[in-house]
């Protein structure tokens, strides 16, 4: 993964955080009701980030003698 998607994600991830905090303040509504969501796809975005792209061939069947 390049830096330049790196960064894009940091500054994509602050984003979420603040356009969230600051619509769901409008509506009067806590971050208890919507942070779990919130932090659900931060994880979900760190995990796209450190993951590998490529993953060797563990589950794939490689003997053909069946």
């Amino acid at each position: 993964m390049s830096i330049r998607q790196l960064l894009y994600i940091i500054v994509f991830s602050i984003c979420i955080v603040y356009v969230s905090s600051a619509i769901f303040s409008f509506f009067g509504i806590g971050l208890d009701v919507y942070g779990n969501y919130v932090f659900f796809i931060l994880a979900m975005l760190l995990l796209y980030m450190f993951l590998p792209k490529n993953t060797g061939q563990l589950f794939v069947r490689t003997d053909t003698q069946n």
